[in-house]
């Protein structure tokens, strides 16, 4: 190839309606887009918007290049952006600054890399579930976006060394009607797709009702999400001061789109020495509202009328003041007085049914091991749920096994012993021996707490 250096935008300029480039015997066609011809002078040459930023040096360590272009292409779909970003002709300068080998892919190059990617990383994902899992927990949601409705399932499992695994297995629009049906349809055609089914332990969702249809359906765990059903209270607990909330509703719809209002609030916020995020004084307020009643201007005073209406009283004002103390943050809400009792009746009302599944998994975590939160007779039914889910799981050849030595040794023991064995036997059968399940949860239970702050 000869020296690029000659082209200049001129040249860009002749060569986009020559049916042959002779510069380096790129040949095109004469119906060939102009698109494909710019993607030709921008990777091959360096030309972008008929400047052309260096002539393109040879590098024959493909290698390398496919590897930065992995990296770049990481990048972009870690980062979300956008492909465009290979016609910025700033771009272009600023990597050819860092590596004037490297020539930037074009956008459809990247695609086809991009769809590279996908195949990968699915056939990596299928040999690490059939290696490392053994049974498996999903969470999902559904939410709409521009009048479209789209379906995410995750999935979480831990491996035989202890190492916590999770993988987005799909992110796709969900068609209406979003029944329960439908969703148990899309979730079990995913998890074959997987070849997962018959590992399915259990499922993390929200409290619709659908949602729970599902799981129900299924006949599987189901564990209600936390922050849901936190909301759901704090929904319950606002039901009491729904008419203010609907007065500063009222009043933000009011203001939102008249800079001259807006503008009149922050300055009365100054004059009170209070920041835009706290209550504001009701005295100032209404101060500012006669001024706008006595304004000589006709809308403005009928625009002050209507403001008067939905500014709100002295007691409202208070009202709210104790409802942004109640729900900043919700953690402090529960000592309040005010609307705290409802939210904790709603909280109550969800939560009236304990999740064993829950509940064992609170007890295995160091730091609530305790169950304070249960009576003592819910601690002790957890422990026994547990012991017999453990004891399920041993393998009956294990106990054949351990039945097998137990025999092997007692025919190796002398007759002179025979009379201390049968003793020993009579004893073991009227005593309570205390099995290895129930030690090693003596044991855990005598360990003291994990601390928060050693997370």
């Amino acid at each position: 190839m000869e020296d690029l250096s000659e082209l200049g935008s001129s040249s860009y300029i002749q060569t986009s309606f020559m049916p042959h480039i002779k510069k380096c015997e790129w040949e095109c066609k004469e119906k060939t887009s102009t698109t494909s011809i710019a993607s030709h002078l921008r990777t091959k040459h360096r030309i972008i918007d008929g400047e052309i930023i260096s002539p393109l040096l040879k590098d024959n360590d493909q290698a390398k290049t496919q590897k930065i272009t992995n990296h770049f292409l990481d990048w972009l779909i870690d980062d979300m952006q956008a492909f465009n970003l290979v016609d910025n002709l700033k771009f272009h300068k600023f990597i050819y600054e860092l590596n004037p080998n490297y020539s930037v892919p074009c956008k459809n190059s990247l695609n086809k890399k991009m769809c590279e990617f996908v195949s990968i990383g699915k056939n990596n994902l299928i040999e690490l579930i059939k290696n490392s899992m053994d049974t498996f927990f999903f969470t999902m949601d559904l939410w709409t976006q521009d009048h479209k409705s789209y379906i995410g399932i995750t999935i979480h499992w831990m491996t035989p060394n202890f190492e916590i695994k999770q993988a987005l297995l799909t992110i796709e629009t969900f068609k209406y009607p979003h029944s329960g049906d439908n969703i148990e349809d899309c979730l079990r055609k995913e998890f074959q797709k997987w070849n997962i089914t018959q590992k399915l332990f259990g499922g993390t969702t929200d409290n619709d009702s659908a949602m729970v249809k599902v799981l129900q359906q299924l006949n599987i765990n189901h564990v209600h999400c936390v922050a849901h059903t936190m909301q759901l209270a704090i929904k319950d607990g606002l039901k009491n001061v729904k008419d203010l909330i609907d007065m500063m509703k009222k009043l933000n719809s009011f203001i939102v789109d008249r800079d001259k209002y807006r503008d009149l609030l922050k300055l009365t916020f100054r004059k009170v020495n209070k920041t835009e995020n706290e209550v504001l004084n009701p005295v100032a307020s209404d101060t500012d509202t006669q001024k706008l009643l006595q304004d000589s201007n006709r809308a403005t005073r009928i625009d002050g009328e209507t403001l008067k209406k939905l500014i709100p009283s002295s007691d409202n004002w208070i009202a709210l003041d104790e409802l942004l103390l109640l729900l900043r943050p919700f953690v402090d809400a529960t000592n309040l007085t005010s609307v705290c009792n409802s939210i904790l009746t709603s909280l109550n009302k969800h939560w009236e049914i304990l999740d064993e599944l829950g509940c064992i998994a609170s007890f295995l975590d160091p730091r609530f091991k305790y169950l304070s939160f249960l009576t003592t007779e819910q601690r002790e039914n957890i422990k026994c749920n547990l012991k017999k889910q453990i004891e399920s799981l041993e393998s009956p050849l294990q106990s054949c096994l351990n039945s097998s030595t137990s025999v092997t040794l007692t025919t190796t023991i002398s007759s002179n012993h025979s009379m201390f064995i049968d003793y020993f036997n009579q004893n073991l059968s009227s005593q309570h021996i205390p099995s290895s399940v129930d030690i090693e949860i003596s044991l855990y239970l005598q360990l003291p707490p994990l601390l928060y702050h050693y997370m």
